[in-house]
């Protein structure tokens, strides 16, 4: 037998040291868009949505896939790839980042809240002036708070071990809620066909729109990726072969599609035609789905629904408070410099921590303004802040699509490292879909 030697790994120690950019991706897309908008569509359309969440994780796939394929490609994240197409490439990413990065850190962290709230039994109505000052707010903050103390500790290497932990969890509780629910399936009234009224109804068309703009994830998160796959290798030391580095993606983004059809099962085998009415507020809606679970299964299974729904949340908000400000800090370096090949772009902490406390600041007077009541508040509900944001999302995919798609096909990508024909016809479709659905939902929405 060959001796194995420190030069030459196994391969298995070889992939599990590549293992993690792709788990991260899992633990940010498996959250909002799978725990609320799948389950919304269980609950409401039974399986007939289920070719909608195929679809739309099918046709992501080149977008989300060229982040880490252009790290691993030139040694430097997306961010440069916009640069190198001109800064009007910087500024559009940079707008769309604005006008999601608040509704979105607000909508996961509060998701989150709730859900702990829920599993804890917190109930209290605090409104000083009509501020929502209640449990999901109070918990946000807190939640907020942990986050960057983990980050402030324990950096990137941190981010990656608690998250990988996290998705073990989530793993074997969504695993088990799943089996629960399907012995509570009533075939008779399964539904595989969505009425006419899903793609002519205004009201309805959006809310499609909402779940395909978080399934599995938004656009950008493809740039997230490429900054992953940068930090993991410089903390790892080691390169991974572009094989490698694709099946660690594609490991994190078919068990975020494969959990994102779990959680639509779970609303459609316990609540489609219950005739039940979900609250629209970040406790109520947690409360009840947690409830149910209850008086189907019994006490037992709160914890287990609980385990399951706060370690999808909690991963999604660990992940997303560090990287919006990762991104926003590298992002205003490209605008002024090119990034240097073979090494994480250097983060300047003090844009990280500003940037970071500004998006969490303003998270919070999201909830507790716009969320709150008259004479202050907005009075604005959960799912409405969540429908904002999944729809901002998916009306910004074609774009970041063409550019992730315009890096990827540049002249500097060359030989083995330049995706083939196949993954080129792959995303030009993508795209071609991505902008003509957008077009019909701006059209019914806005002209007919």
């Amino acid at each position: 037998m060959a001796e194995v030697t420190p030069d030459h790994p196994p391969a298995r120690a070889s992939f599990f040291k590549v293992l993690g950019p792709g788990l991260l991706f899992a633990g940010t897309s498996v959250g909002v868009s799978e725990l609320v908008q799948s389950t919304r569509a269980g609950a409401d359309y039974s399986f007939a949505l289920l070719f909608v969440v195929a679809l739309a994780c099918l046709i992501k796939y080149p977008a989300f896939a060229f982040g880490p394929w252009y790290a691993h490609a030139t040694g430097t994240s997306l961010l440069e790839g916009y640069r190198r197409q001109g800064k009007w490439a910087l500024v559009l990413f940079l707008l769309v980042t604005l006008g999601t990065v608040f509704t979105v850190q607000a909508v996961v962290t509060v998701i989150a809240a709730s859900i702990l709230a829920s599993v804890l039994g917190l109930d209290w109505e605090l409104a000083p002036s009509g501020l929502n000052l209640g449990p999901a707010v109070v918990i946000s903050a807190a939640l907020l708070a942990l986050c960057a103390g983990l980050l402030k500790i324990g950096h990137y290497k941190w981010l990656d071990g608690i998250n990988k932990a996290l998705i073990l969890l989530l793993t074997v509780s969504t695993l088990i809620a799943t089996v629960l629910a399907l012995t509570r399936l009533d075939v008779s009234n399964v539904r595989l066909l969505p009425p006419a009224s899903a793609f002519t109804s205004r009201a309805e068309i959006i809310r499609i729109t909402g779940l395909i703009g978080w399934t599995p994830s938004a656009y950008d998160v493809a740039v997230w990726h490429s900054l992953w796959f940068l930090a993991h290798k410089l903390e790892s030391k080691h390169t991974p072969s572009l094989k490698a580095a694709r099946l660690d993606f594609d490991i994190g983004y078919w068990f975020s599609s494969f959990t994102s059809v779990c959680f639509l099962t779970l609303g459609a085998c316990l609540m489609f035609q219950s005739g039940r009415v979900f609250p629209d507020n970040a406790v109520g809606f947690a409360g009840a789905l947690i409830d149910l679970y209850v008086e189907n299964f019994g006490p037992w299974a709160r914890p287990v629904l609980g385990i399951c729904a706060f370690s999808a949340m909690f991963s999604t908000v660990l992940s997303v408070t560090d990287s919006f400000p990762r991104v926003f800090s590298i992002l205003i370096l490209r605008f002024g410099s090119p990034e240097q090949p073979d090494s994480a772009p250097v983060l300047p902490k003090r844009i990280y921590w500003l940037a970071m406390a500004v998006i969490c600041g303003l998270a919070l007077v999201i909830l507790a303004v716009v969320t709150g009541k008259a004479p202050m508040g907005g009075g604005v509900k959960l799912t409405t802040l969540i429908d904002i944001a999944t729809t901002l999302s998916f009306l910004s995919a074609p774009f970041l699509g063409w550019l992730n798609h315009r890096a990827i096909f540049a002249p500097e990508i060359l030989g083995e490292l330049r995706p083939g024909r196949g993954m080129w016809a792959f995303s030009v479709c993508s795209q071609v879909f991505s902008a003509g659905f957008a077009c019909y939902f701006i059209w019914l929405r806005f002209m007919s």
